[in-house]
């Protein structure tokens, strides 16, 4: 497993937030080490919170390796779980929120991925993904969430080795081709344009009682072709992708509001809040009551 790989701080990231602050910022006032990376593993079973910002030169690669986080990048709150893959721009701030979560951090010199886009022309790639205005985020799905995992363990067992530098190399090529330059090409699943915009559609108006009806108009396509794509692309229907959506919003309602959990439940539009608990515990384990109860410890 990663998480026992990435051990030799057993003592330091068990809900001390401080001393994980105190940390990164020790680790990154080092520059002109050998290695000019840091893997971290960051692990609590205690509620916590953290902010801090990307440091100019840098980025940063947050992977949720197990658990549930809410992230808040430049102000934008997002809920995150096993598979998520941040990618964070230099001087991006953000805070990280949750319990019972384990996450990898890693930290790199921007000048690594910009020579690697400069040898392999593909330079505009590159500066179109670091520019969007949203945060890059990608799902790593279950199938290859093991692959991923297995090549940060061979960056991190090399991070002090002569050849660092190489396998750090050798880890930004697979990242550059499997999710920068490949989501750039229409041949490849990236996400087709009409169905980005029905995510942003949902994300929108997660408040307003979506209906699969109203989501099929806004897209503008047939609704079994509408079906087709979200199974293809989320592996599931989506009536169960907005329920997803719903439940996401209802985790920061919950941690950021006091509305009682039947105004929440009627709020994102579910209609009965035994059902609306149902799915909840269902998705992570726990009633929205014991779920808020954890987060304001």
């Amino acid at each position: 497993m990663l998480a026992k790989e990435i051990n030799s701080y057993p003592n330091l990231f068990i809900g001390k937030n401080i001393l994980y602050n105190m940390f990164i910022m020790e680790n990154q006032s080092r520059p002109d080490s050998e290695n000019n990376y840091s893997i971290i593993l960051f692990s609590t079973k205690e509620n916590i919170q953290s902010s801090r910002c990307v440091r100019p030169g840098f980025h940063e690669l947050l992977y949720v390796l197990s658990g549930k986080i809410t992230h808040t990048i430049n102000g934008i709150e997002h809920l995150q779980e096993k598979g998520h893959l941040t990618f964070l721009r230099s001087a991006d701030t953000y805070s990280t929120h949750g319990s019972e979560f384990e996450q990898i951090i890693i930290n790199f010199p921007s000048e690594f991925l910009k020579q690697m886009a400069k040898n392999s022309r593909h330079e505009k790639q590159l500066a179109a993904f670091i520019r969007q205005n949203n945060t890059p985020i990608i799902r790593i799905g279950p199938g290859q969430q093991e692959v991923f995992e297995d090549s940060v363990a061979f960056l991190w067992r090399h991070q002090h080795s002569s050849f660092s530098q190489l396998v750090l190399m050798r880890f930004l090529l697979d990242f550059f081709i499997n999710y920068i330059i490949s989501a750039a090409a229409p041949e490849t699943l990236c996400l087709p344009q009409w169905l980005r915009d029905a995510i942003q559609y949902v994300e929108k108006n997660i408040e307003n009682d979506i209906s699969i009806a109203a989501l099929v108009f806004a897209t503008g396509m047939t609704a079994s072709h509408v079906s087709r794509s979200f199974k293809k692309y989320f592996s599931m229907s989506p009536s169960d992708f907005i329920n997803k959506k719903r439940l996401e919003r209802s985790c920061l309602l919950l941690e950021h509001s006091n509305y009682p959990v039947t105004n929440i439940a009627g709020r994102i539009g579910f209609s009965s809040t035994s059902y609306f608990c149902s799915l909840f515990k269902k998705e992570y384990q726990c009633s929205p009551r014991e779920f808020r109860k954890k987060r304001s410890r």
